[in-house]
């Protein structure tokens, strides 16, 4: 009976709570706490949140709204010089980090349920190459329910497009546009729409409206959304399965299939002449535009 007991309160445990593992630089042994629980207890598990790296603060505050030369931990005032550097193979202590990181994988891929687990896993490296060492262990995994990477303190287009790249495969999911019968051009102005650059909002579309001033796109406005005047790094507080840290594309070299920032894709217009004049077929006729500043300029 109390075998029994253990079991069904070890289910409720792992599988309605959200853990967060976070390791330190100088605490190598943080992730082996994943090393000793049980196989069901893996099993049982629903969301997981594993962190390689601190910053600003080791003790995983957010970093939102942190100043580049800002010096402490906004919330407890921790030095963020003290605070873990990006991930590097040229580091001294990258062989310690990814045996640990291969080890905890490879006990995970052994316990987790196919199809049951929300994985989110951050990694704040310097290149590519440290990227794809790190993402490796990640290919023994079983079928995740869900996934959010995350691999760069700052936005980097090849290591969104890594971690989007990794966290499909991991889902088994591959983004399919439906056309619903549509063929040639009306087929492609029709998927152009269901991008970023297509109408944003449906109920109240003048909250989602693009502003322009000074002859350029507000980004103060225009990408952090809703309107209001707002600091470029903003969190959509949807990135992330525990909400403790940011994964926002729009912030980060990250990717998180529940973001909901927009972030226009601008380089669209650069890919050919045609491609232009589709994109700003859509561009300027599905949204809704606010002009801010003087309507005229006096003349010198």
């Amino acid at each position: 009976r109390g075998k029994f007991l253990h079991k069904e309160a070890q289910e409720i445990l792992y599988g309605e709570n959200k853990f967060v593992i976070r390791s330190h630089h100088k605490q190598a042994g943080d992730l082996d706490i994943l090393n000793h629980l049980s196989l069901d207890a893996l099993s049982a598990m629903r969301c997981l949140m594993v962190r390689l790296n601190s910053w600003p603060c080791i003790r995983g505050h957010s970093d939102a709204n942190l100043d580049e030369d800002c010096n402490e931990c906004k919330i407890c005032s921790f030095p963020v010089p003290l605070s873990d550097p990006e991930i590097s193979t040229a580091n001294s202590d990258f062989k310690s980090i990814i045996q640990t990181w291969t080890t905890i994988c490879q006990r995970l891929s052994t316990g987790v349920s196919p199809g049951r687990l929300h994985l989110e896993f951050i990694a704040d490296v310097r290149d590519l190459p440290t990227a794809k060492r790190l993402a490796e262990p990640l290919g023994s995994l079983p079928r995740l329910q869900g996934c959010i990477v995350r691999f760069g303190r700052k936005p980097n287009h090849t290591l969104s497009s890594l971690a989007r790249s990794i966290a499909s495969r991991l889902t088994h999911k591959t983004e399919e546009a439906a056309t619903s019968g549509r063929t040639g051009r009306s087929a492609f102005i029709y998927i152009l729409k269901h991008t970023n650059i297509g109408p944003w909002g449906s109920f109240l579309p003048e909250l989602d409206a693009i502003h322009v001033m000074n002859k350029t796109f507000d980004q103060r406005y225009t990408l952090a959304g809703k309107g209001s005047i707002i600091p470029v790094r903003r969190c959509c507080h949807y990135c992330s399965f525990t909400k403790l840290h940011c994964s926002c594309p729009l912030n980060y070299a990250a990717y998180s299939p529940q973001c909901q920032c927009r972030v226009l894709p601008l380089e669209l217009f650069l890919v050919s002449r045609q491609m232009r004049l589709d994109a700003s077929e859509v561009f300027y006729g599905a949204n809704v535009f606010r002009f801010r500043g003087p309507l005229y300029t006096a003349n010198a």
